[in-house]
């Protein structure tokens, strides 16, 4: 499958460039938050009203591209997919959405660019994170079944590092990473950034549905010092009080 085109003045490679300084900007901010839900799903929603924030900012300054930031929505169909494609059914965290009006193909006018967050920190009884970030989130750009970011050439994935030392971190992830036959990831930067966002490289993932392997970004942020809201408990139903649906 082709690599999505887009015109001179909108390059895929600044379209991600974009994205990913609106996300990196939307993280440092996260960090400097008094407090921060403890699950993923409800940091995500955090962050997306974050991107959304300060990508009205930096439009108005001139200083990205108008894309559009979607959240937890599911893959849209590339060209060779169809209505039972199971990747359709697939939600990765973030997708953010842009229009290429100069396309000489219809089929590749709109272009998306996905990214995963993950937890990362210490493990809560069975649940390893740090090997999720692999299991469930490296691996849904390399399977069929979630096949995230098909049709693209790159994509990123976010971790919200809520505990243990960094170096400690990478080093789980990748042993995790290895047993999977994912490259490892290895930092960016000279050091570690305290409080703030540290990028990381990782050599390019190969997949299942495309001949091409895809680069993936990796933004990580330090929460360690955090204080983090827990979820409310969930609320028991009673098998009394429900009722019995009528059969269709």
């Amino acid at each position: 499958m082709h690599r999505p085109r887009i015109s001179a003045a909108f390059s895929w490679s600044k379209f991600e460039q974009s994205v990913l300084e609106v996300f990196t900007e939307a993280l440092s901010r996260l960090a400097s938050e008094p407090s921060l839900p403890q699950g993923e799903e409800p940091m995500n929603l955090r962050l997306f009203w974050t991107c959304i924030k300060v990508h009205h900012e930096f439009m108005e300054a001139k200083k990205t591209l108008p894309f559009f930031i979607l959240f937890n929505t599911t893959n849209q169909p590339e060209p060779d997919d169809t209505v039972r494609s199971q990747r359709l059914l697939k939600r990765p965290d973030f997708s953010c959405a842009l229009t290429n009006p100069q396309a000489v193909d219809f089929l590749k006018s709109q272009v998306m660019y996905s990214l995963e967050c993950k937890r990362l920190g210490t493990a809560a009884g069975s649940w390893i994170f740090t090997e999720n970030y692999s299991e469930h989130g490296m691996l849904r750009f390399r399977h069929t079944a979630h096949s995230y970011a098909k049709g693209a050439s790159s994509a990123a994935m976010i971790g919200y590092a809520q505990s243990m030392q960094e170096d400690d971190l990478i080093k789980e992830v990748n042993a995790h990473a290895a047993a999977r036959s994912v490259p490892s990831l290895s930092r960016a930067a000279a050091a570690w950034v305290t409080k703030g966002v540290t990028a990381l490289d990782q050599h390019p993932l190969t997949r299942e549905f495309d001949p091409t392997p895809i680069r993936l970004r990796h933004l990580w942020l330090d929460l360690r010092q955090m204080p983090f809201v827990p979820p409310p408990p969930k609320l028991k139903t009673s098998k009394i009080n429900k009722k019995k649906r009528p059969k269709k």
